[in-house]
C-alpha cells in the first residue's frame, strides 16, 4: 500500500494546477486556518510538498486531499494539544493543520 501512495505523490503539481494554482509561484496558504493575506506558500518538487513560510504548514497530495474533500474532523486533537510536539502526530491541536514535524502551533 505504500508504494502505492509513494507512486501518487509526485502528482501535486498536477493537483495544484486543477486548483487553479501555479505552483511555479509563490501562493496564498492552503491551511484552512490561516488567513493568508499574502503569498505565502511555495511548492516544493524535490519533497512533493507545498510548505507555508509563514505559519510553517507542510503538506503533501493526501494532506490536501483530506482537507479538501472535508476528511479531516475537527475533533480529532494530539494529546499535546497547542503544542505540536508529537513527530509522529498528523493531526495538529485544531484538528485540520496537518503537522509532519515539531514546531510551533499554526494557528
Amino acid at each position: 500500500m505504500t508504494d502505492t501512495f509513494d507512486s501518487l505523490r509526485p502528482y501535486l503539481a498536477d493537483y495544484l494546477h486543477l486548483r487553479g494554482i501555479n505552483p511555479a509561484k509563490r501562493f496564498r496558504c492552503l491551511n484552512p486556518e490561516h488567513t493568508d493575506r499574502n503569498p505565502s506558500m511555495g511548492f516544493d518538487q524535490r519533497r512533493q510538498k507545498v510548505h507555508c513560510f509563514a505559519c510553517g504548514a507542510d503538506y503533501d497530495l493526501f494532506d490536501l486531499l483530506m482537507i479538501d474533500e472535508g476528511l479531516v474532523s475537527s475533533t480529532l486533537r494530539t494529546e499535546s494539544c497547542c503544542c505540536c510536539t508529537s513527530r509522529n502526530s498528523l493531526i495538529c491541536c485544531d484538528g485540520l493543520s496537518i503537522a509532519n514535524s515539531a514546531r510551533a502551533c499554526p494557528i
